[in-house]
């Protein structure tokens, strides 16, 4: 998959946060395998969830980290990490989901 929009299986509040957290990820300037990673990142944390991300907790966060460590590389935990933070730059103020708790 790609950084396109998602396919209409997805929920669409999911696929609208999903959309506008690659544009600002897009707007910081990150090369495209970047932002691939970081939406693998946002997709499977999606999945995780039922495709609800609005107001997860700290806890619910640790959760799921400490189940990804357990099924994958120390690598990929950091990358899913990182893709989940708020973008900083320009337009980060429009993107309040994601990575609030992280």
């Amino acid at each position: 998959m790609t950084t396109q929009s998602l396919p209409p299986d997805y929920p669409p509040a999911f696929a609208r946060q999903y959309d506008s957290h690659l544009k600002h990820l897009s707007l910081k300037g990150l090369q495209p395998k970047t932002i691939d990673a970081y939406a693998r990142a946002i997709r499977r944390l999606g999945a995780y969830f039922d495709y609800r991300l609005d107001a997860l907790s700290e806890a619910q966060l640790t959760e799921y980290f400490s189940a990804l460590i357990g099924s994958h590389s120390w690598s990929a935990v950091k990358l899913d990490l990182y893709g989940l933070q708020r973008p900083k730059g320009p337009g980060s103020h429009f993107s309040p989901h994601l990575g609030r708790n992280i």
